[in-house]
């Protein structure tokens, strides 16, 4: 059971973390080496299975378990999570560590686009589901619905993370522009079926979606 909810919160932390930190030109060849390295742990483990029991087998795997946890301690946080987070002053310090004795230039760059990235994702799409979610809704349906609305939006955003590195190494431009008629149909549904609900009272809001 450890192993399998470990492996499954691994599985997704660790190619988007590596997504995140690592510089565009390597990026698909960083994701694409952890999975092999985890496929080739798994054919590891399982020839040394055929020599020794899978108790001593257990053990030999708790040395890189406490590597890596240790390691933990000394990594930088990704830039881009320090940016959502709004600790905008570690941002360039954390792409500093990363990138090592680069180009300041280039950093400070690398560290606005990210800023600017976040800010457009905060003042558009970013909060407004969640306004009319709080606002749209029934008080007898509010806690359920939420908690589905919640549930969705988590789900499909772990969804398109894990599977965006893929899709960009398979084909860029087809990723963009799926991504782009996915914002066009967003456009077009919210101009079709999501009520206004600006200098509406919630009983206005509960009559107009009735």
């Amino acid at each position: 059971m450890l192993i399998g909810f470990a492996v499954g919160v691994s599985s997704f932390v660790v190619p988007v973390y590596i997504a995140e930190i690592a510089p565009k030109q390597i990026r698909g060849r960083f994701t694409s080496i952890n999975l092999l390295m985890t496929n080739y742990g798994f054919a590891v483990a399982f020839f040394m299975g055929n020599i020794i029991s899978w108790r001593t087998l257990s053990l030999i795997a708790v040395v890189p378990c406490v590597v890596q946890l240790v390691g933990l301690f000394f990594i930088p946080e990704s830039p881009r999570w320090l940016a959502k987070v709004g600790r905008e002053k570690e941002v360039q310090g954390a792409l500093q560590r990363l990138r090592g004795k680069k180009d300041i230039a280039d950093i400070f760059q690398e560290a606005e686009d990210i800023r600017g990235y976040v800010a457009a994702f905060g003042i558009g799409m970013g909060g407004i589901p969640w306004v009319l979610m709080s606002e749209i809704l029934p008080i007898d349906v509010k806690a359920s619905g939420g908690s589905i609305a919640t549930l969705t939006n988590w789900s499909v955003s772990w969804l398109i993370t894990y599977t965006f590195n893929f899709a960009l190494e398979w084909n860029p431009a087809s990723t963009f522009f799926f991504f782009a008629a996915m914002s066009l149909v967003a456009v077009f549904f919210t101009w079709k079926l999501v009520p206004e609900t600006r200098g509406r009272t919630l009983e206005e809001i509960q009559q107009l979606c009735s």
